[in-house]
Formats: structure tokens, sequence, C-alpha cells
């Protein structure tokens, strides 16, 4: 069992409040230590859980889980062999033994108030959120799960230039509990109970400052992507249908609410908020392979530490919606252009050529989401997850125009293509991925136009 595992395996298995905390290593900016009400140990144990089962090689057929509130936790039985089947198709390798559990009463002091917990994990979306939080004078909490310390840095940084920019003071809540990943997200870069574990440790510090709403920002088109090449699972992170079902829990249990106000957004709508301010994009971070990356050495990126790896599908998307409204990011950032390669020879050469194949695929889709007017003329595995989380009651997610949502993010990443080869005057004929979208622009000129317009 490596040591990532036995660390959640440590925090399922503990009687002990104080052990528990010392394991999750809950605490503020300033190093203070947050103190986790029972409903909030329960639920992070609960998410640890989820996280475990997901990511777990083992053959151990039953968890024995010491819960405060255990009948409750006993009621969703059903409901946690469905998120268990949702992330990985298996419910009778695993069962969960819920056990009763009473911890020394603790008296939890909590002197701030706040209107809303978000969950920051230092990308443009949850950077957003919080910019528009701050504009709007909310009074937040921002809860980041730490699994990477390099990610840690760029975070940090950030938090501190929001501060300096708006000239507040910004409350961190950093949770850490996960060790070192297992396998599996080592190499495909996420697991699909992560934004679950996530959800969960916002809602538990929600619970423990009295704070009533917990954001989860994601923008829309993300949250709702299909499953449009057979390497990927993007929709099983933070897709509305698994997250009504946590949204249920977080209510049923504390009468918190879990929202996303970035539903009916595409990635390029929500950056749009931080367009003149550079700084922060600069500072923030989206790579979802961080084990990829090498540190900046030049002087002008010393602040941020590390690259973007550039040819992931979340460094791919967050540059093309950049580009789409007009914002310059300094190629440094990045490790690798995907838009720079001219030969298929150079991409079976480069280290992490999948990636380069995904997008392909995610171009593929472009045409085809755009060809179809209606979701009945889509391939199964794009129907299916539409139709999944079109009838999800989440948030505002709700009697969302999912098709024309994702028409808005294909129309997004074509302009973003297109741009990165007029701002630099490269001729798109001599680049691959010139060369896989010259005949879409054309095609799907009035439209991408019109999109044009929208993003300005």
């Amino acid at each position: 069992m490596v040591q990532g595992h036995i660390k959640i395996y440590q925090i399922l298995e503990s009687k002990n409040r104080k052990e528990i905390q010392k394991l999750i290593s809950v605490e503020s900016k300033d190093k203070k230590e947050v103190i986790l009400s029972d409903k909030g140990i329960d639920l992070v144990k609960y998410g640890a859980y989820l996280y475990y089962v997901n990511s777990s090689v083992f053959n151990e057929q039953e968890f024995s889980v010491f819960f405060c509130n255990d009948k409750y936790f006993q009621k969703i039985q059903s409901i946690t062999q469905e998120l268990i089947y949702f992330f990985n198709g298996l419910t009778d390798r695993f069962k969960l033994k819920i056990m009763p559990i009473k911890y020394n009463s603790e008296i939890i002091e909590n002197n701030q108030k706040y209107d809303k917990v978000i969950l920051f994990s230092g990308g443009l979306d949850s950077l957003t959120q919080t910019v528009r939080s701050i504009e709007n004078r909310e009074k937040i909490l921002l809860c980041y799960t730490n699994h990477n310390k390099k990610v840690t840095r760029n975070v940090r940084n950030l938090v501190s230039e929001l501060e300096k920019m708006f000239k507040i003071r910004l409350d961190l809540v950093e949770i850490n509990y996960f060790g070192i990943k297992c396998k599996q997200e080592k190499e495909q870069g996420i697991i699909n109970s992560r934004a679950v574990a996530y959800a969960l440790n916002g809602i538990a510090i929600a619970d423990s400052v009295n704070a009533k709403e917990v954001i989860i920002p994601e923008n829309g088109a993300i949250a709702t992507l299909p499953k449009f090449d057979i390497s990927i699972e993007p929709t099983r992170t933070v897709s509305p249908y698994l997250m009504e079902k946590i949204a249920n829990i977080a209510f049923d249990l504390t009468g918190i609410k879990l929202s996303d106000s970035l539903a009916k957004e595409t990635k390029a709508d929500v950056v749009k908020t931080l367009k003149d301010r550079k700084k922060l994009i600069h500072l923030s971070y989206s790579c979802t392979h961080p084990n990829r990356r090498d540190k900046l050495k030049k002087n002008n990126l010393r602040d941020i530490g590390h690259y973007h790896c550039g040819t992931c599908l979340a460094c791919f998307i967050r540059m093309t919606a950049l580009l789409a409204v007009g914002i310059d990011e300094n190629k440094a950032l990045y490790k690798q252009m995907p838009m720079d390669f001219q030969t298929m020879s150079e991409i079976s050469k480069y280290k992490y050529k999948n990636d380069f194949y995904t997008l392909i695929s995610l171009l593929d889709y472009c045409y085809d989401i755009l060809e179809r007017t209606k979701i009945n003329e889509l391939n199964h595995f794009i129907r299916s997850t539409i139709e999944l989380n079109q009838n999800s009651h989440f948030s505002e997610f709700e009697d969302l125009d999912i098709l024309s949502l994702q028409k808005s993010f294909a129309l997004d990443i074509l302009i973003g293509i297109n741009e990165y080869y007029r701002k630099n005057n490269l001729p798109m004929q001599n680049f691959v991925l010139g060369k896989s979208i010259k005949s879409l622009l054309a095609k799907f000129k009035v439209r991408l136009n019109n999109r044009m317009k929208e993003l300005e």
C-alpha cells in the first residue's frame, strides 16, 4: 500500500478527533488550525472513502468507517453505490460498513462571518469566481485541497496578488490529506472522484465556519463536456449529474447549498472577466500534469515556479480560450505549444504524443457538434452524456441548453487556434492543427464571426 493510501486509510479508520485533524492538517493562511465540526469530519471521511475506492487497486471487500451521523450515511448507502458505479463501474467489490462514534465535544470558535466558501484550485475558473465575488463585496472564504506542493506555491502567490490588487484580506483554508497520489492519478492526471472529495471538503469547511453556500467554480462547457475520446473521461469530474447527488447530501446533512454560477458559460466567457488583469492570469495554473513541469529560470517568470505542459486537454482549452478573447499569454509559460507541430513525424517523437491525438479527437468533436442540430443526431457516447447531464437539477444547470453551450465551446476552440496563427504570422497550412481546422473555418465562417462578436 503506497503512502498516500496509508494516510487515507488512517483517516477512514480513525476514532480520534485530534488524530484526524493532524492527518488532514486543516489550517488557514496564517497557519492557524481550523477545527472541523462533527459533520465536517464526517464529510471529509466520506470524500476520502470515495477517493480511496475510486483509486484503489486492492481487493478489500469491506471498509469500516466511523461516522458521527451514522444513521444518515446508512440511509444513503444506495447513493454511495451509485457514485462508485459512476466513477469506475464497480459496485460489488467494495462495501461500506457504517460504524457509530461520538467525539469529545469541542468549542469551535468562529469570529469570522462568511457569505460563501469558494473551492479554489488556482485555475482560471476559480480565479474568475473569486474576482467576481470580491467585486460584489461578498465575504468569502477560499478552500484549497492541497494535493501537490508545486501547485500550492502558485495558489498562495495568486491569493497574495489578489490581496494586493484589490487591497483586501482574503482568508484561505488548506486541507492537506491526500499524501502521495496513486499511480492512476499520476498517469492520467485526474481521478474521477477527486472533484467530489474537494466539494465535500469545501462543505465540511463551510459547516465548520457557519457559511451557508459552497461554490464549485467550473464553467458549464467543461462540466458537461461529453466523452469524445475513448482515453478520457471529462464528464466524470464536475458532472451536473454527479454534483446534484453531492448537493443533495450537503443540503440534507448540513443545510448548505452547493452551486456553480459559471454553469452557463464557456471557458472563453469566463476569462473575459480577467481581460484587464493579466498578472492574475500569469499566476493562475490549469495543467493536470504538474509532474511534467520543469522550473522556469527566466527572471520575468521566476514568481511562477513551473511551466504548464501545454499539450494536455486542460492546457489546450486554457490557451485557446485566452486567445479567443484577445488575451496574449506569454508562450514561455508552456513547455510545448501544440500549434507549433509541423508534421506527424514530429508528433510521433513527442514524449506525450497521446495528448496530441486527444486534441485531434477534440477537433473532430468540434466539427461533429457544430454539424448537428439535435442531440439524437450525435453518436452514442456523446449523446448519452449530454442527455444524462441535461436531466440534472443541479444549481444553474437545470434547464440549460447543453447542446448550444457545447457549440459555443467548439467555436471558441477554432477561434483560439486561428488567432494563434494569425497573431504569430504563421502560415496555417504548414502546421498539423492549422491544416485540421482550415476547412472548418471556411465552413462555419458566419457562426465564427458571430461568436467573435459575442466575445468582444
